[in-house]
C-alpha cells in the first residue's frame, strides 16, 4: 500500500476521519494539517471552559455558547486560515510535510481541503482520494477541489462505521494491488 494516503471530500461528515482511524488500527499513522491548530485553539479555548472535548464529532460544529454562538470548527478556521493568508501560504503545508519525513510508518492525511495542498500531495507521492457522501454538508473550506483529478473515489454509502471501513480498505487494497 502508499506510505502516504491524503484524504478529501467536498463536505464534512463524509467518514474521512473514520477512514484515517481505522487506517491507523494497520500500521498508519494519522497525521492531520489541522493538528497544530487544534493545539493553538486549544490554548485560546482552555481557559474558557476547560471541559470540553472542542473537537469531538458531537461538539466540533455545535454553536458553543461561551464562544457567542460560534462553533469550535469556526476557530479553527479562523486560526488556520488567518495565519496562512496573513504568514504565507504553505505554513501548514510545510509542517505537515516536516512531520511527515520524521514519521517511522505509511501517513494517512485525513484533511485535504485546499489547491495547492493537493499539487504538493501529489508531487510527494501520496495516493490521492476522494470520499463522497449523499447529504454531507460543505462547510469552510470544503469544496475547493471538485476540479481535480484524484487517484481514487470512495462512495461512502453506508451509516455503519464498520460497514464503511471494510468498504474502504477492500477498494484501498484492490487499486494498490495488495489484499
Amino acid at each position: 500500500m502508499n506510505s502516504f494516503i491524503a484524504l478529501y471530500s467536498p463536505a464534512s461528515g463524509s467518514g474521512k476521519s473514520t477512514l484515517a482511524n481505522s487506517l491507523t488500527e494497520v500500521g498508519f499513522v494519522r497525521l492531520s494539517l489541522a493538528d497544530p491548530i487544534r493545539e493553538m485553539a486549544l490554548v485560546v479555548l482552555g481557559p474558557i471552559a476547560p471541559y470540553r472535548d472542542w473537537f469531538s464529532p458531537e461538539v466540533k460544529n455545535v454553536p458553543v455558547p461561551e464562544l457567542h454562538g460560534k462553533t469550535p470548527t469556526d476557530l479553527l478556521i479562523a486560526l488556520g486560515q488567518g495565519i496562512r493568508d496573513r504568514f504565507y501560504n504553505d505554513v501548514w503545508l510545510d509542517n505537515l510535510v516536516a512531520r511527515r519525513k520524521r514519521a517511522v510508518r505509511p501517513v494517512v492525511c485525513d484533511d485535504l481541503r485546499q489547491p495547492n495542498e493537493f499539487d504538493r500531495f501529489r508531487s510527494e507521492g501520496a495516493l490521492l482520494v476522494k470520499v463522497v457522501r449523499d447529504g454531507a454538508k460543505p462547510r469552510g473550506m470544503d469544496g475547493l477541489l471538485e476540479d481535480r483529478e484524484f487517484d481514487l473515489v470512495l462512495h461512502n454509502d453506508t451509516d455503519s462505521p464498520t460497514a464503511w471501513t471494510i468498504k474502504a480498505a477492500n477498494a484501498l487494497a484492490a487499486h494498490t494491488g495488495l489484499r
